[in-house]
């Protein structure tokens, strides 16, 4: 037996898709789960019903600080990569205005 869903018509998939409402309703209800999980991990591992892995619980607050000061510095190379791209594009793009803009000021 071949069942198939009826697929919804191609205006309503038209509304959903461009609608503003649905995308950041799901990520709400997404990350209200997301919390609600981990804080129930969470308590269950202070409360010593969870017992979790010992590499998550091996170190002290000197290799947290080192993990996160790792994880900070690769966020901030990224980032800095990502805007030194971004604005080799802007200055291909706007090359002619700003040249066009210094000439108006220095004649």
């Amino acid at each position: 037996m071949n069942a198939r869903r009826p697929r919804p018509s191609a205006w309503r998939r038209e509304a959903l898709r461009t609608n503003l409402w649905l995308v950041p309703t799901v990520e709400i209800v997404a990350a209200v789960l997301l919390f609600a999980v981990t804080y129930a991990l969470d308590r269950a591992a202070f409360d010593g019903t969870l017992k979790l892995p010992s590499f998550l619980v091996s170190g002290d607050a000197d290799a947290a600080r080192d993990i996160l000061t790792a994880i900070a510095a690769a966020v901030i190379t990224v980032v800095g990569v990502v805007f030194s791209i971004h604005d080799r594009d802007a200055d291909a793009r706007l090359g002619p205005v700003r040249a066009a803009d210094a000439e108006e000021f220095h004649p």
